[in-house]
């Protein structure tokens, strides 16, 4: 359900009752309000002739039940288990999105910034199990996040553009009733929770647009999500599309 304000700012406010069988929430969905709810306020305005904005603050509830139950073997041994969490789940996610182009002409040039923030509050009970054996893991977590990018049309069907996205958490978890045969740092370590690396990349594209069918796309990434060292990683690409689309109908 949404409102749109009878202003000549655009002002947009609604709420949302979600089934919640999914991430983040998981184990709720036969709730007659739903497992998850989401609350959102948009708001945007040219500004002048040059410039346009919008900007949006949205945040989900959910209380899962059971989440994120996931299987660990070690080798030949069998030595399985399931992880879930049940407890309180909060995201908060800000956007932010800034289009220029002179005198409102985008088809020679024009810049687009774009960036959102989220930040997750979770509150709970871990429970891990394996066969008539488990333990609990109270968990108090938090994780944050974060990409902003920019990119520059400065001649027709040329662009150019730059990308920064980052992760990061500050978690804490203990393990308490532990009837099992593994040790407690055992558990925190299999949790997936306590691993201490913050994920962050660094990616430039250039392309060339031909046509509406077909896009050549050259991108580099300095990407530092599965090591402290960093990947180099270069992508070019040819896109193409089929059919009718905005510009030509068949």
């Amino acid at each position: 359900m949404s409102w749109l304000a009878p202003t000549d700012t655009y002002l947009e406010f609604g709420v949302e009752a979600l089934r919640g069988e999914t991430f983040p929430a998981s184990g709720n969905s036969d709730r007659f309000i739903g497992g998850a709810r989401n609350y959102f306020v948009r708001v945007g305005k040219d500004i002048g002739v040059d410039h346009s904005f919008l900007a949006g603050l949205s945040h989900l509830r959910a209380e899962p039940n059971g989440r994120g139950a996931a299987e660990h073997n070690h080798g030949d041994e069998e030595h399985h288990g399931e992880f879930g969490f049940s407890g309180d789940s909060d995201l908060t996610i800000a956007g932010l999105v800034w289009k220029w182009a002179p005198d409102g002409n985008a088809e020679n040039r024009n810049f687009l910034f774009q960036t959102e923030y989220f930040h997750r509050d979770e509150e709970g009970v871990i429970n891990f199990s394996h066969d008539e054996e488990g333990a609990l893991l109270p968990y108090d977590g938090t994780q944050q996040g974060i990409y902003a990018q920019g990119v520059y049309q400065f001649m027709p069907g040329w662009r150019a553009g730059l990308r920064y996205d980052r992760l990061w958490s500050d978690n804490t978890l203990r393990v308490t009733d532990n009837t099992t045969d593994k040790a407690d740092d055992e558990l925190l370590d299999e949790s997936g929770l306590l691993g201490g690396h913050d994920p962050y990349r660094w990616t430039f594209m250039a392309d060339y647009t031909h046509s509406e069918f077909s896009r050549l796309r050259l991108q580099y990434a300095k990407d530092y999500t599965r090591s402290k060292d960093g990947d180099d990683q270069i992508q070019l690409q040819y896109i193409m599309s089929f059919g009718a689309h905005g510009a030509h109908r068949y």
